[in-house]
């Protein structure tokens, strides 16, 4: 069942690197907190990789490559999951 309250949080983390707990939230929320936190760590070291687990799907994923793009950014945005 998707949740609709709530928010992802941040279970590990390096300057360049994060894995999020999408709590099984809506999956574009996910997706949105998750390339932002890539771009700002992409911005102060030169690359961002953001991981999500427990999230569903994000819906298309050039909204996100295109968020980076706007920041001068490159951005690659992939997503796997189930319907059950």
């Amino acid at each position: 069942m998707i949740c609709s309250i709530g928010d992802p949080v941040i279970l590990k983390e390096s300057p360049g690197t994060a894995l999020v707990d999408g709590q099984n939230l809506l999956g574009p929320y996910v997706g949105k907190y998750c390339m932002n936190l890539a771009m700002e760590k992409a911005k102060k070291i030169g690359i961002g990789l953001v991981a999500a687990r427990r999230s569903n799907h994000f819906g298309i994923a050039g909204y996100y490559s295109l968020k980076a793009i706007d920041k001068d950014l490159i951005g690659w945005a992939v997503c796997m999951s189930f319907v059950c």
